[in-house]
């Protein structure tokens, strides 16, 4: 079976938006450091697990592939897995928009010699592109979200297939929709949302697949793929189920500082023209009643999509969200967005499309620009030397590189004059700079990165710190902390005897002519 159907004309476009995304995404991925969560999911790649305490282990694999296993916190390669799986991203979703379910009565071609099927798939393909979701936080940097986009998507494609009424059922298309199921929750634990949305599509509109045998052996084949997961917390007395549960539970009272940052990021992160289209889709076809896409076809995008949005909103009402952990859900409103601009003015279309990727692209530059050189947005001279950078965001990705070589510079120099061992540890508490300092400045040194904290502030470095043969006290260390983060009257530094007489070396990074960060380095010297 073809799985598109497409003329060479809609096929040039179509790999021209993949090339042109693609080397957009490679520009980016080479000029910017890795991020806080990034640096911290390319060290799980050095400690293969069956899982780890923050997500499941497949993000792990794909990184330590891409980097063959390498300790070098080479950019391009750790976030390379996100480039490709961006490029394949783009091909599934102009695929599952290509599903006749979708759409026009006939496949006549139009003025551009591009039927109305095509058409819908480019601009899924189009629309897609200008998420910056889709394209950065998916497509350009490494996070779980990037292989669980992969088999959403590949699970989308399977089920607009079979579930549909006009559809032609397979079961073993959906024993495969259980594969891609299993690996979406290897991912993430999100991915299980999929089940829940073919179960209330089924329920709702479509129950005569309840009497398909399939439907009932296909979670189960999830539920093994997820096994390695299951059996890691039941080792570890289940504290990352625990852990990411404690996440969304309500609390007594409402917050609508987190509500608004829900509803402004799922805006954001979906580029706010996309925003527009899929609101503008969903009023003409439930207010002005326009038949732009059949019903069944509709019904099936919003149970894949609506619910998980107004979950997490829901949460964001007492919790504080991340709006990244609802924006799968928008893959499938895409494809309603698509269908509905297939339907109007192919001009008004394009300009739509036109200014969606326009503006990720605009916005894409400014923010490598903005890291990179701060001329958007200049430090704030009235800060304290140890509050230094406190409020920039962007140096999560600028400056450990730089850092990093200084501190090589003073390392070398503490061994040459005996003022500390050679091999001395380094000590952090708090997980996204412990896993900047371990990438950037330790493990280039040859030195083991630990952290004193507990284990919700050190994340996977609980583990790492007992692997790497856990914490001496009467050993000599370094203690480095940077002016972002801080806090003198943290039990870490009563723990570590720090006084203001203990030995430190303050080292500035600048970007450009101005300092934006300053880093604390402790000499810990309990023999001296």
């Amino acid at each position: 079976m073809r799985l598109l159907y497409y003329s060479k004309k809609s096929h040039i476009i179509l790999f021209t938006i993949i090339i042109i995304s693609t080397i957009f995404r490679i520009i980016a991925a080479e000029t910017v450091e890795l991020g806080n969560d990034e640096v911290y999911y390319r060290i799980f790649a050095l400690f293969p697990q069956l899982s780890y305490y923050d997500h499941p282990p497949l993000l792990s694999l794909i990184i330590r592939l891409t980097t063959l296993g390498s300790e070098q916190p080479i950019e391009l390669l750790v976030r390379l897995s996100s480039i490709i799986i961006g490029a394949v991203n783009t091909y599934l979703i102009f695929a599952i928009a290509q599903n006749r379910i979708f759409g026009a009565k006939s496949e006549e071609k139009s003025n551009t010699q591009i039927s109305q099927s095509e058409r819908r798939g480019l601009f899924a393909a189009l629309i897609y592109s200008g998420s910056i979701y889709a394209s950065v936080i998916v497509g350009t940097f490494i996070m779980p979200d990037t292989p669980l986009s992969l088999f959403w998507l590949l699970s989308l494609l399977l089920f607009v297939q079979i579930l549909p009424k006009q559809s032609n059922f397979s079961h073993s298309k959906m024993l495969m929709a259980g594969v891609m199921i299993g690996f979406a929750m290897l991912s993430k634990y999100t991915g299980a949302y999929l089940w829940g949305a073919t179960g209330l599509y089924i329920l709702l509109f479509n129950r005569e697949l309840l009497k398909k045998w399939s439907l009932y052996v296909a979670p189960i084949i999830s539920i093994v793929v997820f096994l390695p997961v299951i059996i890691w917390n039941a080792q570890n007395e289940f504290i990352s189920f625990t852990f990411h549960s404690g996440r969304v539970v309500a609390e007594g009272s409402i917050e609508w500082l987190y509500f608004g940052r829900e509803l402004i990021g799922g805006l954001l992160y979906n580029n706010p023209i996309n925003y527009i289209l899929i609101i503008t889709s969903l009023v003409v076809y439930g207010i002005q009643k326009r038949n732009y896409i059949s019903s069944d076809a509709l019904r099936l995008m919003l149970c894949f999509s609506l619910p998980m949005i107004f979950l997490f909103l829901l949460i964001s009402l007492t919790r504080e969200t991340l709006p990244h952990w609802a924006a799968p859900g928008y893959f499938a409103l895409i494809i309603v967005a698509a269908t509905y601009l297939s339907s109007i003015d192919y001009h008004k279309a394009k300009i739509w499309v036109t200014t969606s990727v326009s503006l990720i692209v605009l916005t894409l530059l400014l923010g490598i620009v903005q890291i990179n050189t701060g001329v958007l947005m200049g430090a704030n001279s009235e800060q304290e030397s140890t509050e230094l950078g406190r409020d920039d965001v962007t140096l999560d990705m600028y400056g450990w590189r730089k850092f990093g070589k200084e501190f090589s510079a003073v390392y070398q120099n503490d061994i040459d004059n005996n003022i500390m061992p050679c091999g001395a540890d380094i000590y952090s508490s708090v997980w996204f700079e412990a896993a900047h300092l371990d990438c950037y400045v330790a493990l280039p040194n040859s030195l083991k990165l630990k952290t004193i904290a507990s284990v919700d502030n050190s994340h996977l470095y609980d583990w790492i710190t007992q692997w790497r043969g856990g914490i001496d006290l009467s050993k000599s260390a370094y203690f480095i902390v940077s002016s972002r983060y801080f806090r003198p009257e943290s039990q870490i530094f009563v723990e570590l005897g720090i006084t203001e007489n203990t030995p430190c070396d303050t080292i500035t990074i600048n970007r450009g002519t101005e300092s934006v960060v300053n880093f604390f380095i402790y000499r810990i010297n309990p023999l001296k």
